[in-house]
């Protein structure tokens, strides 16, 4: 029973490309003296792609019309980017013809290519190619959309994996394992805001020890509009000039009110779980560890810090999963373990940080006592 109650983390180092066995220790270092070209190939074609984005922006700020042998030095930048993402586009097709990766990793780069060689070549597009373009990326865009909708539809009711879990494998088929889980993580914390907006907030929270009692993100969320009225006049009358800015900048204000909402909805669907056999310690959908309940040692308050670099030193060490406002507590573990954060998995680690509404009845749970 206690190894079907793993079969997340299983399931989730499946698909980012991780042994399950490792996600409990540090990887083998690796012997000194190999190399591995492929390895070193990606890496130059991705900080290659970011210096030449940083050029364009800089150019299109500072000198946009400026030319190299007759043609603009933009054109010249989007042809240099454009050759890297075709030699990326190579060595993916590749890596699938060895069944490294799926062929439909392809779809998107050579969307990407083919477009961007377009836009190269002709040096800009009629308005109505334009438009067209905008169509065919909102369509992808809810297409993938409506793929994540049926994907959750299919989902058991008691399945025991989270939904980000769930949607990040058939994500991994079109994006790279770390997007894949981004754009799951994306979709789960829009839903659960939506969710929680249209009368979420009156469900029960799951059984479990909380920490959203005293938790800071419930008093901002509180105060948010009041904040954003505020915001939103002074922005009305400092870019009264910049209409595109404004509005832009507003979007980005409803955009993270959205999140802020997501955040809270999944602090309070996903309390610390304690079981017969295991332990489940969450911080909302920003990451959790999963431990044998014989791992836990010890339980303490955090130690006093004498400044801010010894605090930042010592947390370092320590796997953080504190929401501010509750009481802190360390708990020390037997072995070191992993946790699932919202990039992938951790470094692994033998304290662990987490807040807790009721200290108290979370040690009763725990059949420890608090030092």
């Amino acid at each position: 029973m206690f190894a079907d109650r793993f079969t997340p983390l299983a399931d989730f180092c499946t698909t980012m490309g991780i042994a399950p066995g490792d996600a409990g220790v540090s990887p083998p270092p690796m012997a000194s003296g190999s190399w591995n070209p492929m390895k070193f190939l990606r890496r130059t074609l991705f900080v290659s792609l970011i210096l030449l984005t940083l050029a364009a922006l800089w150019l299109r700020w500072r000198n946009p019309g400026l030319l190299i042998h007759g043609l603009s030095a933009l054109r010249w930048l989007a042809f240099a980017a454009l050759w890297c993402l075709g030699l990326r586009l190579l060595m993916m097709a590749f890596e699938a013809g060895t069944k490294k990766l799926p062929w439909t990793r392809l779809l998107i780069p050579s969307v990407v290519l083919l477009e961007g060689i377009g836009l190269a070549w002709s040096g800009g597009v009629s308005p109505g190619w334009q438009r067209l373009r905008l169509l065919t990326a909102a369509l992808m865009e809810l297409a993938l959309l409506g793929f994540a909708i049926h994907i959750w539809r299919q989902r058991l009711h008691d399945s025991k994996l989270l939904p980000e879990d769930e949607l990040t494998p058939p994500f991994s088929n079109f994006l790279p394992p770390v997007a894949a889980r981004l754009a799951a993580l994306e979709l789960v914390v829009v839903g659960d805001a939506l969710r929680f907006l249209i009368g979420g907030y009156r469900r029960l929270d799951p059984a479990g020890h909380t920490y959203t009692k005293r938790c800071v993100l419930r008093a901002l969320l509180v105060a948010l509009p009041v904040l954003l009225l505020a915001d939103l006049v002074a922005l009305e009358f400092l870019l009264q000039n910049w209409p595109k800015l404004r509005w832009s900048v507003h979007l980005g204000d409803a955009y993270a009110v959205l999140w802020f909402t997501g955040l809270w909805a999944s602090f309070r669907a996903r309390p610390h779980q304690v079981s017969e056999h295991s332990v489940v310690l969450h911080h909302g959908i920003l990451g959790r560890i999963e431990l044998r309940r014989d791992q836990i040692v010890d339980i303490t308050s955090p130690p006093t810090f004498k400044d801010d670099w010894a605090r930042l030193a010592d947390n370092r060490k320590v796997i953080q999963l504190q929401a501010p406002g509750p009481p802190l507590l360390d708990i020390q573990l037997s072995e070191p373990s992993r946790p699932v954060s919202f990039f992938g998995l951790g470094k692994p680690r033998s304290r662990v940080r987490i807040a807790v509404d009721d200290p108290e009845a979370f040690c009763r749970a725990l059949g420890l006592t608090m030092r």
